[in-house]
């Protein structure tokens, strides 16, 4: 079997409280670590429900730079996070070292959802 033709699907149903960002982006993190540390993969595909605005959320922001720094502006539905959350995300998140893109053409994920 040659693993740079396995495929890893990873299919997620997070957190749906509107305020609890840190813990979406938590579950993202643990099963993208339980999927390295398990499984030999090449690729993977991340599909689902995240509950989560799409582009500009903290969840978007983790899986598109591979963590979520203090420096990247993140939003949950149009609100800012609060100073603790934006800290946590910050110094608690380790990498991911995937590179990942988005199925979604950019400008889904440029518009605002509330519109």
């Amino acid at each position: 079997n040659n693993n740079n033709e396995i495929l890893a699907v990873l299919n997620c149903h997070l957190e749906g409280n509107p305020s609890k960002s840190v813990i979406r982006v938590r579950q993202l993190q643990n099963s993208l670590k339980e999927l390295k540390q398990k499984y030999t993969h090449h690729q993977v595909v991340i599909c689902g429900d995240f509950n989560c605005q799409l582009g500009q959320s903290p969840c978007s922001t983790y899986l598109h730079y591979g963590s979520c720094p203090k420096h990247i502006h993140c939003t949950e539905f149009g609100r800012p996070l609060d100073e603790d959350q934006i800290n946590e995300l910050d110094k608690n998140i380790q990498q991911h070292g995937y590179n990942f893109f988005s199925a979604y053409p950019i400008e889904l994920m440029t518009r605002d959802p509330l519109e």
